[in-house]
């Protein structure tokens, strides 16, 4: 598939999702040298699996050299965000299984994010935890902090007039957070150059190796956030 032309896009992102059949695509001949090594040295069905399919996403998709690019993997899915020369990516892709969303957020979210979660069903609640914990992921590789900094630091927040956010940053922003699927979540934060407005194009969604556009669920959509 040929990569898409991102040159004059005024801020656009293009995201690419790799399911688990991608591994059958996996060939460790099409990897560095590096990553020759750290394949050969991973250990655990599932590692390996994650492996397979990011790198046969990043194989298939072929980058540009020097796009502003962020991979990501779980539970044998994998994410791979490109965007435009000088700007800053992150994404996060998270297989969501059940867990206390509450314990973790009081540990690891504001007492407002706290608040919401508290706010909702279970279901929801869940949904809720994983599109807060990616959006904060993304925005902690776009931004090349600490994820436990991001943590705190990135904020999420729904008020009557939409969603709103905050991050430790005086550049522009954008975020999207999507669904492409009910066990999955998937974020991605980029992040305008000093010298440009705020980010204002839009995602441009891909699964591979499929060519059909997909249709994915869109979960938070935040834009130009102060």
């Amino acid at each position: 598939m040929p990569l898409i032309d991102l040159t004059q896009a005024s801020g656009t992102v293009a995201v690419w999702l790799a399911r688990p059949a991608a591994a059958a695509l996996f060939n460790p001949v099409d990897q560095t040298s590096e990553d020759q090594h750290r394949w050969a040295s991973l250990r655990g069905e599932r590692r390996r699996l994650d492996w397979m399919v990011s790198r046969a996403l990043l194989a298939g998709v072929s980058p540009r050299p020097g796009l502003p690019l962020s991979l990501s993997h779980s539970h044998g899915h994998a994410a791979l965000a490109i965007a435009e020369p000088g700007f800053s990516v992150g994404v996060d892709l998270e297989f969501i299984r059940p867990r206390d969303a509450i314990s973790i957020a009081r540990m690891a979210f504001s007492p407002r994010e706290c608040a919401d979660l508290e706010g909702l069903d279970e279901r929801a609640r869940l949904q809720h935890f994983y599109a807060l914990w990616t959006l904060k992921e993304a925005c902690a590789k776009a931004l090349k902090i600490d994820l436990q900094h991001a943590l705190r630091a990135c904020q999420i927040w729904q008020e009557a007039d939409g969603w709103h956010a905050s991050a430790p940053t005086g550049v522009p922003w954008s975020a999207e957070v999507f669904s492409p699927s009910d066990d999955l979540m998937l974020a991605i934060v980029w992040i305008a150059p000093d010298d440009r407005g705020a980010p204002t194009g839009r995602v441009i969604q891909h699964e591979w190796p499929r060519q059909a556009a997909p249709r994915w669920k869109r979960a938070l959509g935040i834009q130009f956030p102060e």
